[in-house]
C-alpha cells in the first residue's frame, strides 16, 4: 500500500519512515510472493513469526490465502473470514488444506508516529502425503553451497552447509 519498507534495513520489514515520521493509518500492508509448496496436496499446518521493538502503540498481524491456481487470492483469517487476522502464533484453518500455493499479507499498524511493528522473521509449516512433519522440499534450486537453519523451540539450532547438485538429493540436519 506504499507505507511498508521492506528492504531498509535489509531482512526487516516495518513502516516506511518518511521526515522522520511513521505513518498512523490503519492496517498498511505487504503481501508476500508466492510460496510454491511443488505439490497439489500441501497442507498448511502452522504460522509464527517474529518480531523485534514492538512497542504498545503497534500491531502485527496476518492473512492467509492458498489455492491451486497460483491466480485467486482470497487473503482471511483463522476463522476463514476476511476480516480477521492470525494475531499469534496459530495452527491454520481447514481451507488451506490440500493447496499448492500460498502468500501471506502482513498488515502493519501504529498509532505513534515515532513507533513501528518490525517484522524479522515468518514460518509457514506444511506436510503432504509424501511430505510428513519434520521435513521440506525445495524445488527449482540453482546448484551451488547454501547455508541452511534448523530451529525448533526446546531444541538447540543447527546450521549447516548443503552442496546442492542437479538431481534428488537428501540432507539429514539433526537438532
Amino acid at each position: 500500500d506504499g507505507n511498508v519498507d521492506d528492504n531498509n534495513p535489509a531482512g526487516e520489514i516495518r513502516l516506511i519512515q518518511t521526515g522522520g515520521s511513521y505513518p498512523t493509518s490503519t492496517n498498511s500492508y505487504l503481501i508476500s510472493s508466492t510460496f510454491d509448496a511443488g505439490i497439489t496436496d500441501a497442507n498448511l499446518k502452522a504460522i509464527s513469526w517474529a518480531h523485534t521493538s514492538q512497542s504498545a502503540n503497534t500491531t502485527l498481524k496476518f492473512q492467509l490465502a492458498s489455492n491451486t491456481d497460483n491466480s485467486t487470492w482470497s487473503f482471511v483469517g483463522p476463522d476463514g473470514a476476511s476480516s480477521t487476522y492470525y494475531t499469534a502464533t496459530s495452527t491454520i484453518s481447514a481451507q488451506h488444506q490440500a493447496k499448492r500455493y500460498f502468500r501471506y499479507k502482513a498488515f502493519l499498524d501504529s498509532t505513534d508516529v515515532t513507533a513501528t511493528p518490525r517484522l524479522t522473521n515468518i514460518s509457514l509449516t506444511f506436510n503432504s502425503g509424501c511430505l510428513p512433519d519434520g521435513q521440506v522440499l525445495f524445488g527449482g534450486i540453482s546448484t551451488g553451497t547454501y547455508t541452511v537453519t534448523v530451529s525448533k523451540s526446546g531444541l538447540t539450532t543447527a546450521t549447516s552447509s548443503v552442496v546442492v547438485v542437479s538431481g534428488w538429493q537428501e540432507t539429514v540436519i539433526n537438532l
